[in-house]
């Protein structure tokens, strides 16, 4: 790889970076936004042809809304599904998805342990008009299925 227009800064190293960065610049074939039954088969079907593909589910219909609102003043609002849930009820659910062992919760508290968190989506209803169309098992079940899916990715 050269750097033609980058007059002085030479050539770009080939090489993999395997460094960890707080950002990434995701290169896509496709991007399919929205998550419905004809999105989710777009994107396995891109996948399986070797696409690069990104999808954007149900946080897309909320990100639209706030853009389009003549209401928003660029006041932050949580969007998520606005039910009171827990990591132990997460990786329940994942574990039940593949068919793992039911995971073991010490209740024992680390430095650093969010212990009470979720998103208090009044504003995203109020404001925008927005609700969220998954409920949580929903949602980890159209990811880790669409997870599976993916042609690179090896189970642990």
């Amino acid at each position: 790889l050269s750097a033609e227009l980058l007059s002085g800064l030479g050539k770009l190293d080939p090489a993999e970076d395997h460094a960890e960065y707080d950002k990434k610049y995701v290169h896509t074939d496709v991007l399919v936004v929205g998550g419905g039954p004809a999105g989710l088969a777009a994107a396995r079907e891109a996948v399986r042809s070797g696409a690069r593909v990104i999808l954007i589910d149900d946080v897309a219909s909320a990100i639209v809304a706030g853009a389009v609102s003549p209401t928003v003043q660029g006041e932050p609002m949580d969007i998520g599904s606005g039910e009171f849930q827990t990591i132990g009820t997460a990786a329940k659910l994942i574990a039940q998805h593949y068919n793992a062992p039911a995971p073991h919760v010490t209740g024992q508290y680390r430095q650093g342990d969010v212990r009470h968190a979720w998103a208090d989506i009044t504003a995203a209803k109020d404001v925008l008009g927005w609700t969220p169309q998954y409920n949580l098992a929903q949602g980890i079940d159209r990811l880790a299925t669409w997870i599976d899916a993916q042609p690179d990715v090896q189970p642990a």
